[in-house]
C-alpha cells in the first residue's frame, strides 16, 4: 500500500525531538560547544528511534509481509495459537532503531482481539495485538510484546476498520518481540537469522486458489 503525505518522523517523536532541537539552536547561538556536542549525540539516536520512512508494500495479494523491522528468531508450528487453532508462528526480535511503525501483514478487516482471546502464554503485561481477516478469509494475528515501563504500543486503527497490506496499525514504543500467527495453509518463506523490514519483506504466502 503506497505511503503518501507522511512525515519522516512519527508524531509521537516530535514531543521529544523539538525540545532537544530548540536546545541545540540556543546552545549554538551562545557558542556553548560542549552542550552542542552533547545535544547532537542525543538527537541522532532519537531521530533514528522515531523515524517512520515511507514504504510501498509489494503488490502480491497472497503474500504476508513483516509487521516490524527486525530479525527472525523462530519459526514453528503450534497446535493452538492465539485463536485456539493450529497455526504457524513467526517470532521477530524488533530492531528498536528500525522504523517506529508496525504495519499490517495483509489487507483485510480488523477483528476484535481482546486479552481474553489470547492464549495463556500471551497473557503478559504489555501485550497487544492485531487480528486481521484477509480478503481470502485467512486470519493473521500479530502479538506485540512491549516493555512494560513504556506502556503498550499505541493503536492507529479500530475494530471493524479496513486495513491495507503494509498500512501502519500501531506505534511500537520500544517493543522487544513480535509474534505473527499465520494460518496453516500459509507457506512460511523466512528462516531464523534472516533480517526483515516492515511492510516490505515477505514472511509467508498463501497458496493460489483454482
Amino acid at each position: 500500500m503506497p505511503d503518501r503525505n507522511r512525515s519522516y518522523i512519527a508524531p509521537d517523536g516530535w514531543w521529544y525531538l523539538l525540545p532537544v532541537a530548540a536546545g541545540l539552536v540556543l546552545a549554538m547561538r551562545f557558542e556553548a560547544w560542549w552542550l552542542v556536542t552533547g545535544l547532537v549525540v542525543l538527537l541522532v539516536p532519537m531521530v533514528m528511534l522515531f523515524r517512520d520512512p515511507a514504504r510501498n508494500s509489494p503488490t502480491r495479494p497472497l503474500a504476508m509481509v513483516s509487521p516490524v523491522d527486525g530479525k527472525i528468531v523462530a519459526c514453528d508450528r503450534l497446535d493452538s495459537g492465539v485463536l485456539d487453532r493450529p497455526a504457524h508462528r513467526v517470532r521477530i526480535r524488533v530492531d528498536n532503531l528500525g522504523a517506529y511503525a508496525a504495519r499490517s501483514p495483509v489487507a483485510g478487516r480488523v477483528m476484535e482481539l481482546s486479552r481474553d482471546a489470547l492464549s495463556p502464554s500471551a497473557r503478559l503485561l504489555g501485550v497487544s495485538g492485531l487480528w486481521v481477516r484477509g480478503e481470502s478469509g485467512a486470519d493473521v494475528v500479530v502479538v506485540i510484546h512491549a516493555l512494560w515501563l513504556l506502556g503498550k504500543p499505541r493503536a492507529l486503527l479500530g475494530y471493524g476498520e479496513r486495513v491495507g497490506q503494509g498500512q501502519r496499525f500501531a506505534w511500537l514504543r520500544l517493543s522487544r518481540e513480535t509474534d505473527v500467527y499465520l494460518p496453516l495453509e500459509a507457506r512460511v518463506t523466512v528462516s531464523p537469522g534472516e533480517r526483515v523490514r516492515a511492510g516490505l519483506s515477505i514472511i509467508a504466502e498463501l497458496p493460489a486458489r483454482n
